[in-house]
Order: C-alpha cells, then structure tokens, then sequence
C-alpha cells in the first residue's frame, strides 16, 4: 500500500485539495444567488475532504515516516475538521 501512497501522491492531493478549499471559497464569496453559494461551499466541501483524507492516510499507511510526523499529520487533520468544518458544503445538495 506504501506504494500507492508515496510523497507525490500526498504532496499533490493536499495541493488539490487547497486549491479546491481556495476556489470553493471565492466562489462562495463572490456568488450573488444561494445556489452560486451552495456551489462554492460544495467545492470547498471537496478540497476538505481531499485534504483530511491525504493527511489520514498518510499518517496510517507510511509507517517509514517519523511517529511523531504521523501523529502531527493526525492532529493538522483533525484540526482541519474542527476548525474549517466537516465537509459541510458536500451535504447541501
């Protein structure tokens, strides 16, 4: 599984997944009507979930990084859930 999880492979979901929260954001900001609104904070929903899901699996499946890289990868993620919110845009469609 190390395989399918490497540094690239982390590195360009947590990118996708900011550029998403980035783009679901200034969507959401400049919309003018509720559905333009619900499209961006859907799109934000998605970045989160990219990114939450890259730092989880990372900290699971590299067991070659650091104990305490894995375990601050856990903690970002979390953070991530508690602060930004739990991929609220996703479920308003």
């Amino acid at each position: 599984m190390r395989m399918f999880v490497g540094d690239m492979f982390l590195a360009i979901a947590v990118a996708l997944g900011l550029f998403l929260m980035w783009l679901g954001s200034l969507i959401a900001g400049t919309a003018d009507t509720q559905g333009g609104y619900d499209w961006g904070a859907a799109v934000k929903g998605l970045g989160m979930l990219a990114v939450t899901l890259a730092l989880y699996l990372g900290a699971v499946v590299r067991q070659d990084l650091d104990k305490n890289v894995r375990a601050l990868m856990l903690l970002c993620g979390t953070l991530l859930i508690i602060f930004v919110g739990y991929w609220s845009g996703l479920w308003m469609f």
